[in-house]
């Protein structure tokens, strides 16, 4: 049975541990260098038809300062996108519900009601599990609004809480 001062302790003030940065700075780096490289040499191609007649640059040139400004402008794009993400990525174990907001350019926020909670999973990828980081995945009954508590370092008081309060009747019956 998980006491109250554990689940505070797990909660970390409703944030992801610092370390989820690294996770999500991770995870934005694999998503945006591919797309970004592949910009480059599409927007390189669409200028060098429109300057090629001028002769002011030539192709190679053109696509070499391309790939300087991806090298300078991608790190700090990563780096932005996962501190904004970071600042808005909360979650709150409520009365009644679970409430998530997380977001980089729109600001989500999911409201998960306790009684809702089918499935409760904890996993780990890849990623964090190199950082010992948890992430809690909440499955509901008959709708979309599935949600995430990522970055956790401790998620056992928070699944048993939510198990608890989701769940109390098969809580009660496993104590016997």
């Amino acid at each position: 049975m998980v006491t109250s001062s554990e689940l505070r302790k797990a909660l970390q003030h409703g944030k992801a541990h610092k370390d989820m940065k690294i996770v999500w700075g991770l995870r934005y780096a694999a998503k945006f260098i591919p797309a970004g490289l592949f910009l480059c040499f599409w927007f390189s191609g669409f200028i060098y038809v429109f300057l090629s007649m001028t002769g002011v640059i030539t192709y190679p040139g053109l696509l070499i300062v391309m790939l300087i400004l991806f090298l300078i402008f991608a790190p700090a794009f990563i780096i932005l996108a996962t501190k904004i993400f970071y600042l808005n990525y909360k979650f709150k174990l409520g009365q009644k519900k679970l409430i998530i907001r997380r977001g980089l350019f729109t600001i989500k926020t999911i409201y998960i009601p306790y009684e809702r909670i089918q499935f409760i999973e904890v996993c780990q990828d890849i990623v964090e599990r190199n950082w010992k980081l948890y992430t809690i995945k909440i499955e509901t009954a008959g709708s979309y609004t599935n949600g995430a508590i990522e970055g956790l370092k401790n998620p056992e008081p928070i699944k048993e809480f939510l198990n608890k309060v989701a769940h109390p009747i098969i809580m009660e019956s496993e104590a016997f």
